[in-house]
């Protein structure tokens, strides 16, 4: 039944079919290579907060010990003044302070090096890090490689199945074309099978003089849905 109408209206839809299939999956590699670019901008952003989290560090580290040269400062000048006194209860002050200077630096000494510790662990953290980066972003630009050749390969086939529908258009009634393309307009699968006596879009029955009609070649309407039916049987 090649030659007849209403073949050529089945290969036209099986043609169409082929096509929004394939457009389904050129959407879904463009998702999936989005998703990729996202989990590459993700690590790139955490990479970048280390690197941020280590110039804060440095910077603490710094404010840190230049507040403990501020101590040493006046521990230095407390003991000039200490060897310059000879009242033994004026001495025996600038010794109380010079003890609480000492209580500081050594507190001081803890937290600055607590601040070197983080700072390197988290130097040595970023690095290992850099390197896992560079294998990854090799894995990104192969998969999305991937994805794009496959993406291209779908782009061909759609090309091809559209210059044959031109083709397909040929011989066929108007009036099957414009219901066709009215119908294509409101869901996605305008024209369906007759299964088991019943519309395969909607499952609406059908009466059996409508299923005699179709298992000759008839094309039908949908009484519920307006899909337009066919039966496999007639092809």
């Amino acid at each position: 039944m090649s030659g007849n109408p209403f073949a050529q209206f089945i290969k036209l839809v099986t043609s169409d079919q082929k096509i929004q299939s394939l457009r389904g999956k050129i959407i879904a590699l463009d998702n999936a290579i989005a998703a990729v670019n996202h989990k590459q901008k993700e690590h790139e952003a955490s990479l970048n907060e280390m690197i941020k989290k280590i110039n804060h560090l440095k910077k603490n580290v710094d404010v840190q010990e230049l507040e403990m040269k501020t101590f040493d400062q006046q521990e230095s000048e407390k003991k000039v003044q200490l060897n310059t006194r000879t009242d033994y209860r004026e001495c025996q002050a600038i010794k109380n302070e010079i003890e609480a200077i000492q209580r500081q630096q050594s507190a001081q000494e803890l937290i600055i090096l607590d601040l070197w510790n983080q700072l390197e662990n988290t130097q040595s953290l970023l690095i290992k890090k850099q390197s896992e980066y560079k294998d990854f972003v090799l894995e990104c630009e192969k998969e999305i490689l991937a994805l794009e050749h496959e993406k291209i390969e779908h782009i061909k086939n759609i090309d091809v199945l559209t210059n044959e529908r031109d083709k397909e258009l040929v011989g066929i009634p108007e009036e099957w074309i414009e219901k066709y393309n009215l119908m294509g307009q409101k869901v996605t699968d305008p024209v369906v099978t007759i299964e088991h006596g019943s519309c395969n879009g909607c499952f609406q029955q059908l009466v059996n003089q409508d299923l005699v009609r179709a298992r000759r070649g008839a094309l039908l309407q949908c009484k519920k849905c307006f899909r337009l039916l066919y039966s496999p049987d007639s092809i």
